[in-house]
């Protein structure tokens, strides 16, 4: 190996090492360069293979190597310096993003074909065309408008943020006349008067001043008070932020005082015939009726104003040793338990007390939050409902720890009372309530409570009073859960059934005599029937839930509840459900057209900073 030549009979010369260019590797047995393509030449130092692809050319620093034009794109683009074209910015567009397209902008904005934005009339920012609008963090009682994108100043207040008082000269010049009690340049108002938007209902006074104004329900002509022992006739008992709620001691005092009670009007009445609502041949067990004070004297062993109830179960929830597992169960055990404070059992935890609603929406309703003016004003997020804030037995503003009410599945639901608005909300299958109340998309939603009678007002409201209805007639929303088909079924077949017995409607005789003549009796089917309107009552309450389209806005991505914007807006005009976590308290809407507020014919504005309650019950 070491000879060459023809005869070898020559001495090959020693193989000196070279260094190879472009990182070619050296042969020691063919004592040369390997050069891989596309470099050649004894060192590798030649380009073999100079052709480049498309508008790519030689690099002047590296002949070998193919490169995009630096000049190809213009300022409104950027390079693939791959594939050599271009990426445009906005709404520049051609190979070399020179081209400018206007478009539409909204709300105001103009469209600039130097910079090829829209220049957007502030708040309102450039992505999206001047759709973006901004959180403003408003003060003094502002509330934040979405659809304007603009604070909504309480009172005197101006300024993008409501934090400027004009001068009193500019207010006295633009009519402001606070006669002898001054003006209150810290609450930009005269001195006690209401800044806010605040309505009170029944003739109600507002009191207060700036934003810590609230309504005085004492001040509704005769009104009883909440400490008053008895009633008399016209006596009044609205109570509530609005003046709006008719606490259930108003019944008890009518009836202490042998009156009548009218629930409409949360009053009591003249007529003494439905004073007393137990008589007696309703006392069980063997005891004694006593007219007098309208209950029966129970043996011992039983309790509740007809004896019908066990001692014990009388009992429940009502000191810490007897904690009941819900308000639920409580009024279960006893129909006649009136609202009011009980012990329940939390999960894990000591009993708690909490106040129970025996009454709205079929009682048995856990307050868990009420958030009070104090409350609308702070951020509510996923770890309010985790830890809770304050305590409802000795605070008017309180979150109560969710874990209270987890029932460890998705069978609970929940009321978020919004101003006149009701909205019921519960679990996606797999969640519970308190995974539900830290997300904004883990929810069903419906608009009614599963009472018939609800379920019927539901179903009227969406597709008119007619004894048939059909999906031409009926304008039900874009619910993704639920069949429409199967609601319109279920509810005309429900409505049938119950027409005859009033549940549902109240129809004329002749209308009852032509469907008796029609259908069979009632009587005489007995509990077979019952139990076929039952089951219809849990197919109908089971297809009253809707998965709404949830909230899509990225800078509301960590509110909790509510739905995508405009989603039931067709249906009872609101731009979104509720929603009871956020920026500021809750949101968004007081009224609807299927909860119409005070003097409201519709929905109202939307905005944040709302007072709500949140109850709770098992299904």
């Amino acid at each position: 190996m070491d000879w060459e030549g023809d005869h070898c009979d020559q001495k090959k010369p020693p193989c000196n090492q070279r260094i190879c260019l472009h990182d070619q590797m050296f042969d020691a047995e063919s004592c040369g360069c390997d050069c891989k393509k596309p470099w050649a030449g004894d060192l590798c130092e030649k380009c073999a293979e100079k052709d480049c692809p498309g508008q790519m050319s030689p690099d002047p620093s590296n002949e070998c190597k193919c490169s995009c034009p630096s000049d190809l794109c213009s300022d409104h683009g950027s390079l693939n310096r791959i594939s050599c074209e271009c990426s445009c910015s906005g709404s520049w567009s051609g190979d070399r993003c020179e081209k400018c397209t206007p478009r539409h902008c909204a709300n105001g904005g103009i469209f600039n074909t130097r910079t090829c934005m829209c220049d957007c009339m502030p708040p309102w920012e450039p992505k999206d065309d001047c759709m973006t609008c901004p959180f403003l963090d408003c003060q003094n009682g502002g509330t934040m408008d979405y659809d304007s994108c603009q604070c909504k100043c309480s009172g005197a207040w101006t300024g993008e943020l409501c934090d400027t008082c004009p001068s009193f000269e500019e207010l006295v010049m633009a009519g402001l006349d606070c006669g002898e009690s001054g003006f209150n340049s810290e609450t930009c108002s005269c001195r006690g008067v209401c800044s806010s938007d605040l309505v009170c209902a029944h003739g109600a006074s507002a009191v207060g001043s700036g934003k810590d104004c609230k309504c005085n329900c004492e001040t509704i002509e005769n009104h009883a008070g909440d400490d008053t022992d008895t009633g008399f006739p016209g006596a009044t008992f609205w109570s509530g932020k609005d003046c709006t709620e008719c606490p259930s001691m108003a019944r008890s005092k009518c009836e202490k005082a042998s009156l009548g009670f009218d629930k409409e009007s949360c009053a009591c009445t003249s007529d003494k015939s439905g004073a007393c609502s137990v008589k007696a041949e309703d006392c069980e067990h063997g005891s004694t009726y006593v007219k007098e004070e309208c209950r029966c004297e129970c043996p011992e062993g039983f309790a509740g104003r007809t004896c019908s109830i066990a001692a014990e179960d009388a009992k429940l929830g009502t000191s810490k040793d007897l904690p009941a597992k819900s308000c639920k169960e409580i009024l279960h055990k006893r129909s006649d338990a009136e609202s009011g404070k009980y012990w329940l059992q939390g999960r894990g935890n000591d009993p708690i007390e909490v106040m129970c609603d025996m009454e709205q929406n079929g009682g048995g309703w856990a307050l868990l939050a009420n958030v009070g003016m104090d409350l609308a004003t702070e951020l509510l997020e996923r770890e309010t409902y985790e830890n809770g804030i304050g305590n409802s037995s000795s605070e008017e503003s309180f979150v109560l720890p969710c874990e209270n009410f987890d029932t460890g599945d998705d069978k609970v639901e929940i009321r978020i009372s919004m101003g006149s608005v009701r909205d019921y909300f519960k679990p996606i299958p797999g969640e519970t309530l308190c995974s539900m109340l830290g997300s904004n998309s883990k929810h069903l939603w419906s608009p009614s409570d599963s009472s018939p009678e609800s379920l019927s007002q539901l179903r009227d409201f969406m597709c008119g009073e007619d004894k048939e209805v059909n999906t031409e007639n009926c304008k039900l929303p874009p619910f993704e859960t639920a069949s429409s088909q199967s609601f319109l079924e279920l509810s005309n077949s429900l409505k049938k059934r119950f027409r005859l017995r009033r549940l549902l409607m109240d129809g004329d005789d002749e209308e009852k005599e032509e469907e008796e003549e029609q259908a069979p009796s009632l009587a005489s089917e007995d509990n077979d029937e019952s139990n076929d309107d039952e089951q219809q009552v849990r197919e109908l309450e089971a297809a009253r839930w809707y998965q709404p389209k949830y909230i899509d806005n990225e800078k509301l991505k960590d509110v909790l509840g509510g739905s995508a914007m405009k989603w039931t807006k067709d249906i009872d005009g609101r731009q979104y459900i509720s929603f009871w976590g956020g920026d500021k308290g809750g949101c968004c809407h007081e009224a609807s057209l299927l909860y119409k507020g005070p003097g409201q014919d519709g929905a109202d504005v939307g905005t944040w900073a709302r007072q709500f309650k949140l109850h709770v019950k098992p299904l």
